[in-house]
C-alpha cells in the first residue's frame, strides 16, 4: 500500500471535531477516524501513567517527551490507512489558568497537515451542555470570553506549528448542523507571504497591548519591509514598478515600511483617483481583512477604474472573509502573514488603527 497521510484536526472542546472527523473518515473505503484520546490513554498506561489526570501533572519535561514520543507512534496509521484522521489539540487548558502542549514542537514527518474546526463559541456551549445533560462527557462549563481567548490561542498555534513545520494548514467550519466532507477544507498556505521566523516574530509581537503606538508605528514600517521581502520572493514582483494604494488609517505604516525607496508616489484610498494605476500592477496595503467590507471597497474601485492586476497584501487575514477574498477574479490575489478566527472584532482600544495613533475609535 502507499503510504498514507495524517491529518489533525484541531480545535477546543465542543467544536465537533470527532464528528467532523467521523464524516471525513466515511467518504473513503481507506479513510479512518483515529481517536486519538483513546490512543493516548493506551500509550500512556503502557507507559506506567495511569490516567489523564497523572499524565497532565507530570513536570514538563517528562510530559514533553511522552507527548513526543505518542505523536512518533501514530506513523503507523500511515502503512494502515489512505487517510487518517485524527481529533486533538494543541493546546488544552491545566488547573492553573494556562495551557500545557498536546502537540511536539517538532511534527518529524509525521502529520501532513492541521486541519482547525472553527465553531461558534454559542455552538460550542450548546455542545459542551449536551453532552454534560446526557453525561456523555464530563467538561466543565466555559464562558464566552473564556471559549473565544482558547479558539484564538488554539488557531495561532495551529498554525504557528503549521508554518514551522511547512505542513499544510486548513480551516474546516462546523455550524453544528451539516455535513463535513474534505473538500470543504479551505487549505490557507496559498495566501501566505513567507514562512520566515522573522516575519513571523514580529507579526505575533505586533499584538502585544503594552506596546506604546510609537513602537507599534515603528514596528509596522519594519513589518512593511519583510512583508515586501516575502512578497517579492513570492511573487517575482519587483515593487519599484508597481502602484501602490494604501489602506487608512492602520495600513499606513505598513505601506511606508512596503514601498520605502520607491519613487512611485502612493495613493492613500479615498484620497484620489486611480488613473495612474492603469497598465500597472497594483499592491494594496491594510493591515487586516476582517469582514472583507473594504476589502471589497478597493477593489471593486480599482477594477471600475480599469485596473487588471490587484495583489492586496495584509498582515492578517479573519477566517470568515474567505468567502469574500475567493470571491474575485483570477486577476486579484490576497497575501498575508497569518489568520486570525476572531469572532468579534477588538473596538476601542484593541482596534489597530487606536492602538497606532493612541485614540479610542
Amino acid at each position: 500500500m502507499t503510504q498514507g497521510s495524517i491529518f489533525y484536526l484541531v480545535g477546543i472542546h465542543g467544536s465537533g471535531k470527532s464528528r467532523v472527523c467521523g464524516y471525513l473518515a466515511e467518504a473513503g473505503a481507506s479513510y479512518a477516524h483515529v481517536k486519538t484520546s483513546e490512543c493516548l490513554l493506551k500509550f500512556i498506561q503502557a507507559n506506567g501513567i495511569p490516567d489523564y489526570k497523572h499524565f497532565n501533572s507530570l513536570d514538563t519535561y517528562d510530559r514533553d517527551i511522552l507527548v513526543r514520543d505518542f505523536h512518533g507512534s501514530l506513523r503507523a496509521y500511515k502503512s494502515m490507512f489512505e487517510i487518517s484522521f485524527l481529533d486533538g489539540h494543541i493546546l488544552f487548558p491545566d488547573s492553573q489558568g494556562g495551557y500545557l502542549h498536546a502537540m511536539p514542537d517538532a511534527n518529524n514527518g509525521v502529520a501532513n497537515g492541521l486541519v482547525y474546526v472553527h465553531c461558534l463559541s454559542g455552538v460550542v456551549i450548546s455542545n459542551i451542555g449536551r453532552d454534560n445533560d446526557r453525561e456523555s462527557r464530563k467538561r466543565p462549563d466555559y464562558t464566552v470570553d473564556a471559549l473565544q481567548a482558547w479558539a484564538e490561542n488554539e488557531f495561532v498555534s495551529a498554525e504557528s506549528h503549521a508554518i514551522k513545520n511547512n505542513i499544510d494548514f486548513g480551516v474546516i467550519f462546523n455550524d453544528g448542523y451539516s455535513l463535513a466532507s474534505f473538500d470543504d477544507i479551505a487549505w490557507l498556505n496559498k495566501y501566505y507571504i513567507s514562512s520566515s521566523a522573522r516575519l513571523r516574530t514580529l507579526y505575533l509581537e505586533q499584538f502585544n497591548s503594552r506596546l506604546k503606538p510609537s513602537e507599534l508605528r515603528a514596528m509596522h514600517y519594519r513589518l512593511g519591509l519583510i512583508m515586501r521581502e516575502g512578497f517579492e520572493h513570492k511573487t517575482g514582483i519587483d515593487v519599484s514598478v508597481c502602484s501602490g494604494v494604501i489602506v487608512p488609517r492602520s495600513g499606513r505604516f505598513l505601506g511606508y515600511g512596503f514601498f520605502s525607496g520607491t519613487d512611485e508616489v502612493l495613493i492613500e484610498f479615498g484620497g484620489g483617483d486611480y488613473n495612474e494605476c492603469i497598465g500597472k500592477t497594483v499592491v494594496v496595503i491594510d493591515s487586516v481583512v476582517d469582514a472583507g467590507s473594504t476589502a471589497s471597497e478597493v477593489i471593486k474601485a480599482l477594477l471600475s477604474a480599469g485596473v487588471t492586476n490587484i495583489h492586496f497584501v495584509c498582515a492578517a487575514i479573519n477566517i470568515k472573509s474567505l468567502d469574500v477574498i475567493s470571491s474575485f477574479p483570477d486577476t486579484v490575489s490576497f497575501h498575508c502573514i497569518g489568520f486570525s478566527n476572531k469572532e468579534v472584532r477588538p473596538v476601542g482600544q484593541g482596534d489597530m488603527g487606536a492602538r497606532l495613533y493612541g485614540t479610542a475609535g
